[in-house]
Formats: structure tokens, C-alpha cells, sequence
């Protein structure tokens, strides 16, 4: 399975220099507004594409910069660099299950960037994105109902996490719900009330006394039920990573 053990930041947003190791298991960030909480979870959310190198060892920044809706690659080091004269850095580490370390660093300057791989076995390492969930701010379910398609095709406010958080939410059931993840979908429908229920681009609470749509659900309730339905599709499972 393994996790994140550590991101390094340089010049990057809010932080003139960030340096954190991260345990196995439970993370959480505590600081006051606009300290750069949600900028290092979006980081550490998009790892796994940024540090997908092409042929021509080019960091993929196309995802990246929708995380961040101001920012595009050609005009990538304006928007994120605290000093003008200073480099950029995102650095970030993984061990895996047999306790392998891997290391990445990305470097930008001007309109430049540098990638500097620490281990030749980099692309064999680098996470699955499809283990990444991220749970945005904003409760989106209730949204749902053409929201992908209208970011798809227009310019809205909403970064790379709302549709990304949709498209896990509307995947298929798994035929077989392994017992754990099972026993959380029951520890959650017992506080939501039942169990949720998608008809097409819209969603539902069976509860006793009927079906409830998601517009009458509190929405605390519409949060644990996304956390449901990732359980019950499998993004939520042993070896993912969940960002909330």
C-alpha cells in the first residue's frame, strides 16, 4: 500500500518554506484561514500526475494548473512563486510496502522547469491516481445534475476536485462490497438515515418514511453519503488515500 512520507515546498503560494513528514494512517492540518492548508492537500492530491515525466522530461502541469483555476502552464511561475528572484520547489516523497523510499523534485524558474528524479525507479512507484480522493469544500452531490458536462465545456468557477469527486461518486457499484468497506457503508446509513440511491445524474436517501432527495438532506448527511458511495464503488478502499 504505502503512503506519502513527505512534501517539501519552496516559494510556492503561502510558503516561503515548507517542510513536513507525514505518519502512516490519519493527517491532520489545523491552522487559521488562508495559511495554505488547501494548497498543500491540492499538492499532494495531484503528485501522482505532476510527476508523470514525458519523453521529453516535461512535468505534466495541465491538471495542476486546473486545481489552481488562475494558473496555466505558460504562465505557471507568476502566479506561484512568493519571491521573483527565488526558485520554485514541490518535492515529495512516497514509501511504499516493502518500505521503499522514492523522491521526486520539480524546480521552476522564469518559464523553465527542472525535474530532478532521485531514483531511476521513479515511474514504477509513483502512486495510481485513482487511489487519490479528494472531497472538496463545497457539498457538490446535490449539484450533480449536469455539472460535468457544463465544466466540460465551460469556464466556471470550480476547480479540478468537483469534477474529479463526481465522476468517482457516479462509477458502478462493485458486484462484491468486501466486509470492511461493507462495515462502514452500515455505520454510516445507520447515522444518514438509509441507504443512498442514484437515478441517473441525481441522488437519494431511502429512508423509512420514503425516498429523500439529495435538495432535503442535511448537508452533513450529503457528505457522509459521498463517503458512502465511495465505499460502495471502491474508491474508498485499502490502499487509497482520502483528502478532506
Amino acid at each position: 500500500m504505502g503512503h506519502i512520507s513527505r512534501l517539501v515546498l519552496e516559494n510556492f503560494t503561502a510558503f516561503a518554506q515548507f517542510d513536513q513528514e507525514f505518519c502512516e494512517g490519519v493527517n491532520v492540518f489545523i491552522g487559521e484561514n488562508g495559511t495554505g492548508k488547501t494548497h498543500v492537500l491540492k499538492v499532494l492530491y495531484s503528485s501522482p500526475d505532476l510527476f508523470v515525466f514525458s519523453d521529453h522530461i516535461t512535468p505534466n502541469l495541465l491538471n495542476f494548473s486546473k486545481l489552481f483555476p488562475t494558473v496555466r502552464p505558460e504562465n505557471f511561475r507568476r502566479h506561484f512563486s512568493c519571491d521573483s528572484e527565488s526558485r520554485t520547489k514541490i518535492g515529495i516523497q512516497w514509501i511504499d510496502f516493502l518500505e521503499n523510499i522514492t523522491e521526486a523534485e520539480i524546480f521552476y524558474k522564469g518559464l523553465i522547469t527542472t525535474p530532478s528524479l532521485k531514483e531511476l525507479h521513479l515511474h514504477n512507484n509513483i502512486p495510481d491516481s485513482g487511489r487519490y480522493n479528494f472531497i472538496p469544500t463545497k457539498e457538490i452531490l446535490v449539484n450533480s445534475p449536469g455539472f460535468i458536462s457544463l465544466y466540460a465545456n465551460r469556464e466556471i468557477s470550480f476547480d479540478l476536485t468537483y469534477p474529479d469527486i463526481l465522476q468517482r461518486a457516479n462509477l458502478p457499484k462493485l458486484r462484491e462490497i468486501p466486509s470492511q468497506q461493507r462495515e462502514l457503508m452500515d455505520r454510516i446509513k445507520s447515522v444518514i438515515g438509509g441507504d443512498v440511491i442514484q437515478r441517473g445524474e441525481k441522488f437519494f436517501i431511502a429512508t423509512s418514511f420514503g425516498e429523500l432527495d439529495f435538495n432535503l438532506v442535511a448537508e452533513g448527511h450529503r457528505k457522509l453519503a459521498l463517503l458512502w458511495l465511495l465505499l460502495q464503488n471502491g474508491s474508498l478502499a485499502p490502499g487509497s488515500i482520502l483528502f478532506w
